[in-house]
């Protein structure tokens, strides 16, 4: 088997990466489903996480300008004010969520945000929920 194989331990039917080739703090993030599930159950880090997989290294505010982008809104000023408000929220809330779950890295002092090195596992049910989210948009749409 090479590092970095997915394989099911059939002794407690849990998913795990075979990463033998590296030490343990450097294997890809891969956090217990209930966790990783209440991460996702936020739209604004699901959104967050599509950025970073688009760009995995950025800042809080290049980050707020993205998201920000997502949200419908008419005016410069209440696009303004969206993205002084997600920056904050990013800030306080999403960013320490998902760095202390090992999805990415974040130094609240320079603002700098990094994609962490995710299992394929975890990167399936982010891009999976990015899918689902889009799907019950468009058919809201409609």
């Amino acid at each position: 088997m090479e590092g970095g194989d997915i394989v099911q331990d059939t002794t407690d039917q849990e998913w795990r990466v075979d990463r033998a080739d590296q030490p343990p703090d450097e294997q890809p993030a891969m956090p217990v489903p209930d966790d990783l599930f209440g991460i996702l159950s936020r739209q604004m880090r699901r959104r967050v996480l599509s950025v970073l997989f688009e760009q995995p290294e950025t800042t809080a505010g290049e980050l707020a300008d993205a998201v920000a982008e997502l949200e419908p809104n008419d005016a410069d000023a209440v696009e303004r004010q969206a993205h002084d408000r997600i920056e904050v929220e990013l800030c306080h809330v999403h960013l320490p969520t998902l760095a202390g779950a090992n999805l990415v890295e974040y130094d609240n002092d320079t603002g700098e945000v990094t994609l962490c090195d995710l299992a394929s596992p975890v990167r399936d049910v982010i891009r999976l929920a990015q899918r689902y989210e889009q799907a019950t948009e468009q058919k809201s749409s409609h």
